[in-house]
């Protein structure tokens, strides 16, 4: 039995609110539909914006920086 593989886009984003649906679009648009925007602690509805674009969308509670954005999404696929 083959397993099919999945590919992820992971989106680390901290108050990208007013880009993240053009930056989520452009990738579906290249035909990826697996993404994963993980908001890192912002302010200004990024994930909630993520997700009305079709993103998962995950949020930390406070800014953990960068890479604990990358490895939450990473973990979340």
């Amino acid at each position: 039995m083959t397993k099919e593989m999945k590919t992820y886009v992971v989106i680390p984003a901290y108050n990208e609110g007013k880009v993240i649906w053009s930056v989520v679009s452009d990738i579906q648009n290249a035909g990826y539909r697996d993404i994963i925007v993980v908001d890192d602690g912002g302010t200004d509805g990024t994930r909630a914006t993520a997700e009305k674009a079709g993103a998962t969308a995950l949020r930390h509670k406070i800014n953990r920086g960068k890479g604990a954005a990358t490895k939450t999404g990473i973990e979340a696929a």
